[in-house]
């Protein structure tokens, strides 16, 4: 076996683990609404927003489940800002809801690479070999930081002090990650 598959193996075996035991402390949160009105539909999904009292530990893209009214309904997190949540439903559930309960996975960022990881392993996801290899390789890889042309921060110019120094540090890298939680300002960096 290729040393890199070995190591694809060994990190989807781990990456299992992970969301298991997330699973077993019965990561995540139930939360309940009150309130809701649709505000629209993109696609087959519609949207929600619920006022919220308090954000807590809800992050935008978040898988979701909806219980109102003896049903269960899946979603996503859209948004959580100034005290109102906006979810994606698969299904309609009228132009108002006036109480249900939300309920979280924290396991879901793991199970999301897991799966990434899985569909490289089986062939049906296309990876950049070299860039994979730098990342299994324990080989340095080499890494500075430049300062980005003023053309390079082009846009609304409010990237925070970790964000800048994210793109100092991509600038100056043959390969640089930028991670975050959803909602953390990865796509405004990139």
């Amino acid at each position: 076996m290729h040393p890199a598959s070995e190591a694809l193996a060994q990190m989807i075996a781990a990456l299992g683990l992970e969301v298991a035991a997330v699973k077993a402390k019965a990561g995540g949160s139930r939360i309940d609404l009150r309130g809701g009105q649709r505000v629209g539909d993109v696609g087959d999904s519609w949207l929600y927003a619920f006022p919220l009292s308090e954000e807590g530990r809800l992050r935008d893209d978040t898988p979701i489940r909806l219980s109102c009214s003896d049903r269960d309904v899946y979603g996503t997190i859209v948004s959580v800002r100034d005290g109102v949540l906006v979810v994606s439903l698969q299904e309609d559930l009228g132009p108002s809801i006036a109480t249900a309960r939300l309920v979280t996975d924290d396991s879901f960022l793991v199970q999301r690479l897991k799966d990434r990881l899985e569909a490289v392993r089986d062939g049906t996801a296309r990876f950049h070999l070299e860039s994979a290899e730098r990342v299994l390789d324990p080989a340095d890889v080499p890494s500075n930081d430049l300062e980005p042309a003023p053309a390079v921060l082009v846009g609304d110019g409010r990237l925070n002090d970790e964000q800048l120094s994210a793109v100092r540090r991509s600038l100056g890298s043959q390969v640089t990650y930028v991670w975050g939680p959803p909602g953390t300002g990865k796509t405004s960096t990139v």
